[in-house]
């Protein structure tokens, strides 16, 4: 499934995003052998929804319709798991508020499936409140339960990780659902 910037909701900036993690996954058909290429194709589709929703629709219930009934979201280095609905649909919520719109197209280097996963290796450009940019790589990996996401893990690369934490606020480790996992040289503060 190769979409341009355009077909995603008029090409705005987030679109490209979601254009750009989806049509490098393209090439990965053919070296994919755990999984068929229809269900490939249907996990992509999954995705396509979810980050649409998250990323360029900017819209919570559209995003939860995506996510399964027990899910559990970790971010590092942060060290965040975000466990449950409530507490993932919040960390959508401040994320779609405080942190996707400062999204700019980037570049995604691969995608990875078995029958129920995804892995995806991309690039963002993250446009920075006073000016300027900052490249950073992601790695996400999501798991899914039927046609539903079940987890997603989301490794923040090169300075991204102040601006997530910025987005989530100060209380949101506090939050029912919300641990952190202390670990040496993570970025906890």
């Amino acid at each position: 499934m190769t979409i341009s910037r355009r077909t995603v909701l008029g090409g705005s900036a987030a679109a490209g995003l979601v254009a750009v993690a989806l049509s490098a996954g393209e090439a990965d058909a053919s070296t994919a052998s755990a999984i068929s290429v229809s269900d490939q194709q249907r996990l992509k589709g999954l995705v396509q929804q979810h980050l649409e929703a998250e990323v360029v629709a900017g819209d919570v219930d559209a995003v939860m319709a995506t996510v399964a009934s027990n899910p559990v979201w970790v971010f590092e280095p942060l060290g965040y798991t975000v466990t449950g609905r409530p507490a993932v649909r919040e960390s959508y919520r401040r994320l779609i508020a405080g942190f996707f719109p400062s999204i700019l197209p980037g570049e995604n280097h691969g995608q990875w499936f078995t029958q129920d996963a995804m892995v995806s290796e991309d690039d963002i450009v993250l446009q920075l409140p006073g000016g300027g940019q900052l490249l950073a790589p992601v790695t996400s990996v999501l798991v899914f339960d039927g046609n539903l996401l079940a987890s997603e893990r989301v490794y923040l690369g090169h300075g991204l990780a102040p601006y997530v934490r910025a987005a989530f606020g100060p209380d949101f480790i506090d939050l029912p659902g919300v641990t952190v996992s202390p670990v040496p040289g993570r970025e906890t503060s």
